[in-house]
């Protein structure tokens, strides 16, 4: 059997899902190539059995990807989203355009992620994308517990810079509201068991409570904090 090879055009009328597509996946090389344009007129995503717990989950917006890898972890290049808009049964919440980039230097990862709307922020250092947030819960859970040592995780390390400037975490997590002007900052090192953040926000919400004018300061390295 050869490896899937995609370089056409392609259509969909389907009610819940209406999207144009143009250009190349290719598999059939050493290194996975997506390299193509979107144009999803409407997307049913409760329909689709994509998102369970909105039974209104509507998206429509442009996608331009041009990525290089055979896993998440190993995807490098950009991802474009244009003109974004998802309805849920709370609120609508739009975008104009938000880039996510990718780049490796040797077993150092560059991931940027860019919107003027949304969101802005780096992440740099030697991890898999894929177990981020198990490296940060387990972050934490050292502030408190120390966790034996696992010799698989002990090379990864982060340092990350985000800002938000709206309301677009509510897309993913709807029990969590986060407000305009909040920052996130600091650097993980899973060998050394090395954590700081520095977290600053008007306003957080969390299903029915509120907390405002939030600043949490953390680093092991200093007792101070």
């Amino acid at each position: 059997l050869k490896a899937p090879y995609f370089n056409s055009n392609l259509e969909s009328l389907d009610p819940n899902f209406q999207f144009a597509f143009e250009g190349l996946l290719d598999a059939s090389g050493e290194e996975n190539i997506f390299d193509f344009n979107a144009d999803i007129n409407h997307a049913d995503l409760y329909a689709l059995n994509i998102v369970k717990r909105d039974t209104v989950a509507d998206f429509k917006g442009s996608l331009n990807v041009n990525l290089k890898g055979n896993s998440i972890d190993e995807l490098k290049g950009e991802l474009r989203f244009k003109s974004f808009e998802y309805k849920n049964h709370l609120d609508s919440f739009q975008f104009e355009e938000l880039t996510v980039a990718s780049s490796f230097q040797k077993n150092k990862q560059t991931i940027t992620i860019d919107s003027p709307d949304v969101i802005s922020g780096k992440l740099v250092g030697d991890f898999k994308l894929t177990k981020l947030p198990e490296l940060f819960s387990e972050a934490i859970e050292n502030l408190y517990f120390k966790s034996k040592d696992d010799p698989s995780k002990n090379y990864q390390y982060v340092d990350f810079d985000i800002e938000i400037y709206n309301k677009i975490v509510e897309v993913f997590f709807p029990d969590i509201k986060v407000s305009a002007n909040t920052f996130i900052n600091g650097s993980i090192d899973a060998s050394e068991n090395d954590f700081s953040l520095n977290f600053r926000s008007p306003l957080i919400g969390v299903y029915d409570t509120s907390f405002k004018n939030i600043n949490i300061q953390i680093d092991t390295d200093n007792p101070l904090y």
